[in-house]
């Protein structure tokens, strides 16, 4: 793909999820639109985790995205909510970042 046929592949993208964004009605297609149409990565289903479980200090939580070939972690939150960061969460995320790093918590 050119560098123009990317900017029109982006501006296509921006204009067809214009006003969407719910995480849980939306999330994967745009991911997998994003990634197919604008990045042109091949066999993206077959590339990504969704929803993928992994466990921090016994408790069971969910990743939205996850890549295992480049590690990496994708949090989405639906358009037009407010969302305050929680220390907790921030804290969450980090460790998962660290343990990622450290071992293959991901088990990809």
């Amino acid at each position: 793909m050119t560098d123009a046929e990317q900017r029109e592949a982006a501006r296509q993208f921006v204009n067809r999820w214009m006003g969407k964004g719910k995480e849980d009605e939306d999330g994967r297609s745009y991911w997998i639109d994003l990634l197919t149409n604008v990045l042109g990565m091949d066999n993206v289903t077959e590339r990504l985790n969704f929803e993928k479980k992994v466990v921090i200090d016994g408790n069971t939580k969910r990743i939205d995205v996850y890549i295992p070939e480049t590690r990496v972690i994708i949090e989405q939150k639906s358009l037009g909510k407010k969302h305050w960061i929680r220390k907790s969460g921030i804290q969450e995320m980090l460790i998962l970042l660290h343990l990622n790093r450290q071992t293959d918590i991901m088990g990809s």
